[in-house]
């Protein structure tokens, strides 16, 4: 069941899940089958157009994915297909993650996601903050 091709939109390629194969990533979805259980929470950082968090949605049916995403291009696409896949336990989430608050450029694909500078968000775990867990 889980890692089952889900229809995906994708700037570059507007058929892009008719290249996924019948199961998205099966080496990947495995190792993550070994890791996550069905009521895990798992964060899917740098998410791009949501599909490993979609497969993550169904590893992890009772758990939930955060899945982030700094490019706001991606982040429509990301935000449209965790609709179309109607799982209720992905939420999306417009910034980076680092280890200081600043700018970033992010590299895309210059004729989809040009690269650009986006402001990130104060991070999750600051090197201050790992040091104590």
């Amino acid at each position: 069941m889980s890692g089952h091709r889900q229809q995906a939109l994708s700037a570059a390629d507007p058929d892009y899940s008719q290249h996924l194969g019948e199961r998205f990533e099966p080496h990947t979805v495995a190792l993550l089958e070994t890791m996550a259980d069905q009521g895990a929470s798992v964060l899917d950082i740098g998410a791009n157009i949501g599909i490993t968090a979609i497969a993550l949605s169904q590893l992890c049916p009772d758990g939930v994915v955060v899945a982030i995403e700094p490019v706001p291009a991606a982040l429509t696409l990301l935000e449209l297909n965790i609709a179309r896949s109607m799982h209720t336990n992905i939420t999306a989430h417009n910034f980076a993650l680092g280890n200081s608050e600043g700018d970033v450029v992010m590299q895309g694909n210059p004729t989809i996601f040009p690269a650009r500078s986006w402001r990130t968000n104060t991070p999750f775990m600051t090197e201050a903050t790992s040091a104590r867990s």
